[in-house]
């Protein structure tokens, strides 16, 4: 059953045949896009459909700061620490404390439990803008040889992890969800979705569009905000690129809602990678070979809301240079190695429950934009995917 929401535009048309959908073209505010970014990763930016049912929406990511403390091994920091009010542009100084920042957690002054209005972020207007809100980042990297990867990451003040067993799992603080599409000479070739401890990569030419053609759509799954290239449900009780069209033990849910468009609430970027290393280089022009193209699976199998599994270790890994396009725009929080989010909550907290002390009710918070491989060779993060030219749940 193909679930439409019509409450905002012209027609849809659906093709019985299974055919791409066309949707309404989302009209883009060519003020909101700074001077300098390559006209074809705004072009082609996604558009993300929220869930009909979505209690957590984009969030402005300096709202976080203002209801959040940075913590460390869930205590505040030593009473001789003095900090300024930390912001956007600033919030790097805690590299500082807590492993050089990785361990630091960026931890809600609010019991979560009472659901404080500012974890529902800020719900997009008829036109799929977040107003007065800046509620991600793109980032551009030029990969070399035609290649640049545009990255769209959009933050969410909280992740509801869904109803698992009965049970209420996997729910935390702070969320950063993103799609990556591979540009080659100008031209979208590849799309990444991010879920979990994972995500699906696909040709441009398999995922759907909008009615112009331009630009692809992205689907948020309720509450835990993974990205997908179709709506309906997602069975991902198995990890990897495969799911299930029909309910399992852990399932996503996505639809037409809500839509929302990145483009007019972000801050903008360049990047170039550490001086230490060069940009991981791939001639993508040449097609994958039917060995690239098995099923391999993806990475490694690891319980499912394990949020690190797909990022790179910032206590390790240098991020390289981030360069806003224009001069307003803050860039230190990028650098922040820590967490967005509350630290998972110990055993003894009388808030926290688990399931056969494998998966917990409240986790960790996610590491930041940074740290999503952005350095990556494959569409993919990590060594091991498949790019599908067919569509799946």
């Amino acid at each position: 059953m193909v679930r439409l929401q019509f409450s905002r535009l012209v027609c849809l048309s659906i093709s019985l045949c299974g055919a791409s959908m066309a949707v309404p073209l989302n009209t883009r505010d060519t003020g909101a896009v700074p001077a300098g970014v390559p006209d074809f990763v705004v072009k082609h930016a996604p558009l993300v459909y929220l869930h009909s049912q979505e209690k957590y929406m984009p969030s402005d990511m300096a709202a976080q700061l203002a209801h959040t403390v940075p913590k460390f091994n869930l205590d505040s920091l030593p009473a001789n620490v003095t900090l300024p009010t930390l912001t956007l542009a600033n919030l790097d100084i805690l590299n500082q404390y807590g492993n050089a920042g990785s361990d630091m957690f960026l931890t809600s002054v609010d019991d979560i439990t009472t659901n404080p209005a500012w974890l529902t972020g800020v719900t997009p207007n008829a036109a799929g803008v977040c107003e007065n809100a800046k509620t991600g980042t793109i980032i551009v990297a030029d990969k070399g040889n035609g290649i640049t990867d545009a990255f769209y990451l959009s933050f969410y003040a909280y992740n509801w992890g869904g109803i698992t067993l009965g049970q209420e799992l996997g729910d935390h603080v702070g969320d950063w969800e993103h799609t990556m599409v591979r540009f080659v000479n100008g031209e979208p070739a590849y799309m990444y979705f991010s879920q979990h401890a994972g995500g699906q990569a696909f040709t441009w030419n398999a995922v759907q569009k909008d009615s112009s053609g331009l630009r692809p759509l992205s689907f948020s799954a309720n509450g835990s905000h993974a990205t997908y290239a179709i709506d309906g449900i997602h069975d991902h009780t198995i990890p990897g690129p495969v799911h299930r069209n029909e309910p399992g033990i852990i399932n996503d849910y996505t639809d037409y809602g809500l839509l929302y468009d990145l483009t007019q609430s972000a801050y903008y970027y360049s990047w170039t990678p550490p001086a230490s290393q060069k940009s991981k280089r791939v001639d993508v022009s040449i097609p994958p070979s039917a060995e690239e193209l098995a099923a391999i699976p993806f990475g490694k199998s690891v319980p499912e809301g394990d949020l690190f599994k797909r990022d790179i270790d910032p206590s390790t890994t240098a991020p390289g240079t981030f360069t806003p396009y224009d001069t307003t725009s803050p860039v230190n929080y990028v650098y922040f190695k820590g967490h967005w989010g509350d630290q998972q909550y110990a055993k003894t907290d009388p808030r926290q429950k688990n399931f056969l002390n494998l998966f917990w009710k409240y986790e960790g918070g996610p590491t930041g934009p940074a740290w999503k491989d952005i350095n990556r060779q494959n569409v993919f993060p990590g060594t091991t995917g498949v790019i599908y030219d067919t569509l799946m749940p």
